[in-house]
């Protein structure tokens, strides 16, 4: 334990001194319009003026909604992936990184695969900017698309029915439902110090048990017509006309947590400390939840994640 103590401070004193080479975006002013890009408006009353999109994808079938912060290094590769299993149309939410993220996503942005937002302020009942977000992308986005993913940067759906290849195709099974759940696959270290060279799927292997107390958790794609806000947590939502989430059994889930841990169709890898380099990051910059964790919390997962799970080896490559 000391040993570790020990990295982890050289690690942390390192970060400290570290200069990223990335251009910055001057604090508190406002974006720069990328070339070819247009403003575009929140609703018929209010305009946004750091939210940027071009030949926006009207209608696309599966969506996702995410929130970011000094997440840039990470991004390209969520984003590539998920557009890889069927996903369409990216609405990002920049919660005030030092370095903006939209110059990973630049060209999406000019191609309407990619809205991006900067947040400079938002109001919301429950103080939570990822609430707000969450809510925001339900009542602007409603109409535009059948389903909306709310997922972060450091989970990946992973499908594991192997007559399907793309998550669409997966969803149409459920539209009659207020939304699809996936249980978390929690993901540690696999031994990490420093950020692989390697991406995310292909670098990280060491897994909890699958049936673990903590995989229990789970994520929401919800189904727009039906989807109405965040509950009090970034896992579940509240649903109009009495519709309820589901797994991929059809089983009702209520609340953040499933009663079983369903696996045979799809997951969600939660890859939640990556390297103790990226961890460091992760406690320094905080959540979109106001959460903060703790080297505590790093044993924890290194503790607990004790198999390898290798299904999404060959998806990073």
């Amino acid at each position: 334990m000391k040993e570790q103590g020990a990295r982890i401070h050289a690690l942390r004193q390192r970060h400290a001194d570290t200069q990223p080479t990335i251009r910055y975006h001057a604090g508190g002013g406002k974006l720069e319009l990328p070339e070819g890009a247009s403003q575009i408006s929140s609703s018929p009353q209010q305009r946004l003026e750091n939210s940027y999109s071009s030949r926006a994808s009207q209608g696309a079938y599966f969506a996702m909604c995410l929130v970011v912060k000094d997440q840039g290094e990470d991004l390209r590769e969520w984003v590539d992936y998920h557009r890889s299993i069927g996903a369409e149309k990216f609405y990002i939410f920049d919660d005030n990184s030092s370095i903006p993220a939209l110059h990973v996503v630049e060209d999406l942005v000019h191609a309407g695969v990619v809205d991006y937002e900067a947040v400079e302020g938002f109001e919301h009942p429950s103080g939570k900017v990822q609430l707000w977000v969450y809510d925001t992308c339900i009542q602007r986005y409603k109409g535009l698309h059948q389903w909306m993913a709310f997922v972060d940067v450091d989970e990946y759906f992973i499908i594991t029915d192997d007559k399907i290849t793309l998550l669409p195709d997966l969803l149409k099974e459920y539209e009659e439902y207020g939304a699809l759940v996936a249980n978390w696959q929690m993901f540690g270290s696999s031994g990490y110090l420093n950020r692989p060279t390697g991406g995310t799927l292909e670098s990280y292997v060491q897994c909890f048990p699958v049936h673990h107390k903590e995989n229990h958790h789970i994520k929401t794609i919800a189904n727009l017509d039906y989807a109405d806000r965040a509950d009090r947590d970034p896992h579940h939502f509240l649903f109009r006309d009495g519709k309820h989430a589901v797994n991929t059994a059809h089983q009702i889930v209520e609340g953040a947590m499933a009663d079983e841990v369903v696996t045979d169709r799809l997951l969600l890898h939660h890859y939640v400390t990556k390297s103790v380099e990226q961890y460091i990051s992760k406690i320094a910059r905080g959540s979109a939840m106001g959460n903060r964790k703790s080297i505590d919390f790093f044993d924890f997962v290194q503790s607990e994640a004790t198999e390898n799970c290798t299904t999404a080896l060959h998806l990073g490559r």
